[in-house]
C-alpha cells in the first residue's frame, strides 16, 4: 500500500513545534529573563498548532484505512489495530511517570480515568493525564471508537445495536456527571478529524489537481503567518481548548489553517508531486518525541539550576534534547514493542512502525 510521504514528513514537523512551544514553558521556570524569540511575533504559542495538525492528520489516515472493514470481523481488527499501536506505548510511559509520583505521594484518583481510560472528566471537570501529552490521545481514542461504531454499526443485528449503545452509554456516564462528558464528547475540537474526513475524500476521489492543491497549501500557510504575527489571543492555552467556546474558537484560528497545508500538502502528492521525503526519518519516530518529551523537561528541570543558563539556550537546549531522547525512545522501546505486539497478534499491527497516533501515514 502506498505510503504518504507528506503526511509522514509533516507529523515530524508537528511534534517538534508542540516541544518547541512546551520548551519555551520550561525556559519560564528556569529563568528570569525573556527569550529574544519570544518578542519574535508570536512563537511562544505558535507550536500549539502541532496538535492540530495530529488530529487532521489522524481523519485523513483512519477514514483511508477504515475502507477496508467490509464485515463485522475486519471492524474489529480495524480497532485491534489501533489500540495496539496507541495503548501500550502510552500506557508504559505513564506508569513510568505514575512510579514518579508515588515517590512523593500517593496519585490522585480523579487523574487515573484520564490517564487509562481516555476519559479525561470526572465529578471535578476536566482532567489532566498523568503523562500530560495524553490529552490529545483522549480526543484520538475518541475519534477511533466513533469510526469503529459508525463501521460496525452497518454489521449488527438489531439486537446487537441495542444492546451496544446501552452499555456504552450507561458505562459512560456511570464514570463523570452528564455536563463534563458532554464537553468531552461535544468538544468542537473534534472538527478538526472530520477535515480529515473530507481531505480524505478528496485524495480518493483523485479530481483535484496540483495547481488547486497548491493554493490550498498556501491558504493554510497564510493563516499560519497570520497567527505568527498576530496570535489572536489564546486559542494554543488549554483552558480554551476544553471549553466549548473556546474550542471552536481554536478550530478556526489553528485548525483550519491545518487542514490547509494538510490537504495540500496531501493532494500535491496525489497529483504526483513526492514532499517530504527527507523528513520521514523525523515522522517516524514522532510518536516517542511526542510522549516522551515532556518527561525529558522534568529532568532536566531537576537538573539545571534556575537562571543558569539564558532562556534563549535552555530553549534550543530542550528542543534537541527532547526530539533526541524522542529518536532513542523511538528504537529502544516503542519499535521493540511494536515488534511484539505484532508478532503476538500478527496480522494485527500494519505497516512500518513510528508515527505519532494513527500509525504509518499509508491508507
Amino acid at each position: 500500500m502506498k505510503i504518504l510521504h507528506s503526511l509522514q514528513a509533516l507529523r515530524g514537523i508537528a511534534a517538534c513545534l508542540v516541544v518547541y512551544a512546551h520548551a519555551f514553558d520550561l525556559a519560564k521556570t528556569l529563568s528570569s529573563g525573556q527569550p529574544v524569540q519570544g518578542r519574535l511575533g508570536h512563537l511562544e504559542d505558535f507550536g500549539a498548532v502541532g496538535v492540530d495538525v495530529f488530529f487532521v492528520i489522524s481523519g485523513v489516515i483512519i477514514t483511508l484505512t477504515a475502507q477496508r472493514i467490509v464485515d463485522l470481523p475486519s471492524a474489529h481488527r480495524f480497532a485491534l489495530r489501533r489500540v495496539l499501536r496507541v495503548v501500550p506505548y502510552y500506557w508504559l510511559l505513564s506508569g513510568l511517570v505514575v512510579g514518579l509520583t508515588l515517590l512523593s505521594g500517593l496519585p490522585d484518583p480523579h487523574r487515573i480515568p484520564a490517564t487509562v481510560l481516555f476519559i479525561p472528566f470526572s465529578e471535578r471537570g476536566f482532567e489532566m493525564p498523568y503523562l500530560a501529552v495524553g490529552w490529545t490521545l483522549c480526543f484520538e481514542m475518541l475519534f477511533y471508537l466513533c469510526v469503529y461504531l459508525a463501521r460496525a454499526w452497518l454489521f449488527w443485528t438489531p439486537r446487537g445495536r441495542f444492546s451496544v449503545a446501552l452499555a456504552l452509554f450507561a458505562g459512560l456516564f456511570a464514570l463523570v456527571r452528564p455536563e463534563h462528558l458532554t464537553l468531552f464528547l461535544l468538544n468542537p475540537i473534534i472538527l478538526e478529524f472530520g477535515f480529515g474526513i473530507g481531505l480524505a475524500w478528496l485524495y480518493r476521489r483523485g479530481t483535484v489537481g496540483r495547481t488547486d492543491a497548491g493554493y490550498l497549501l498556501a491558504f493554510g500557510l497564510i493563516g499560519f503567518a497570520l497567527n505568527l504575527v498576530f496570535g489572536f489571543g489564546h486559542a494554543s492555552e488549554l483552558e480554551c481548548t476544553v471549553s466549548l467556546p473556546g474550542a471552536a474558537y481554536r478550530v478556526l484560528i489553528f485548525g483550519v489553517p491545518s487542514a490547509g497545508v494538510v490537504g495540500g500538502l496531501l493532494l500535491m502528492e496525489r497529483a504526483g508531486m513526492r514532499i517530504g521525503t527527507a523528513l520521514e526519518g523525523l515522522g517516524n519516530a514522532s510518536y516517542s518525541i511526542y510522549l516522551t518529551h515532556t518527561i525529558t523537561f522534568e529532568l532536566l528541570r531537576a537538573a539545571v539550576a534556575r537562571d543558569s543558563l539564558a532562556p534563549d539556550l535552555l530553549i534550543a537546549l530542550a528542543l534537541v534534547l527532547g526530539v533526541a531522547v524522542g529518536f532513542v525512545a523511538y528504537h529502544a522501546l516503542e519499535r521493540p514493542l511494536l515488534r511484539a505486539l505484532g508478532s503476538w497478534t500478527a496480522p494485527a499491527v500494519e505497516g512500518r512502525p513510528g508515527l505519532a497516533a494513527t500509525g504509518t501515514a499509508r491508507p
